[in-house]
């Protein structure tokens, strides 16, 4: 079996496209590793009206991998995955806008962090956005590991692909 990655790969090597990126807006880098599963964004929307569920999928694992990755190594670069005006609900504290979001990120009570997913559902939502739900667990500093659900709203703009929505929980039972 291939891993995504390389799925992804042989997937850009047949499509009939000059190069396996994309042009970036100089003011919103994003990360190398993202690229491929952006570019794949488009050029399957580009050929086609629906995409197909296998495509939907490996974006979304795609973008799970390369999002958590991200955090755990520093989650002051997450926010480059964020519209300008996208939002973040974590807990129950709405944030909008990209500094709102890493402002919001950055002063989480803890030093590392560390994100295991156990599942990832995918699917295409009207207007050629993907939605992705996330259930894993999380250990952050010396705690316990603790459960946690995310959802994301994936959308485009121009020739980049952003987070729109962002909705987290902790699994916490208090009895």
């Amino acid at each position: 079996m291939l891993s995504t990655s390389l799925a992804l790969d042989r997937a850009l090597d047949q499509l009939p496209i000059p190069g396996p990126y994309i042009q970036v807006p100089a003011q919103r880098p994003i990360l190398r590793t993202t690229t491929t599963v952006f570019f794949l964004v488009f050029v399957l929307w580009g050929h086609s009206d629906t995409m197909t569920d296998p495509a939907i999928g490996d974006i979304g694992k795609q973008f799970v991998a390369t999002y958590y990755q991200t955090f755990d190594a520093g989650r002051d670069q997450v926010v480059k995955f964020y519209h300008p005006k996208g939002q973040l609900s974590f807990e129950g504290h709405t944030s909008v806008g990209t500094q709102a979001i890493a402002k919001k990120l950055t002063e989480l009570p803890f030093k590392t962090v560390q994100h295991v997913i156990s599942t990832i559902d995918v699917q295409q939502v009207f207007g050629n956005q993907v939605a992705v739900f996330v259930i894993g667990q999380l250990k952050a500093d010396n705690d316990p590991p603790h459960g946690f659900s995310q959802s994301f709203i994936l959308a485009t703009e121009g020739s980049s692909m952003y987070v729109i929505n962002d909705m987290f929980r902790l699994h916490l039972h208090h009895m």
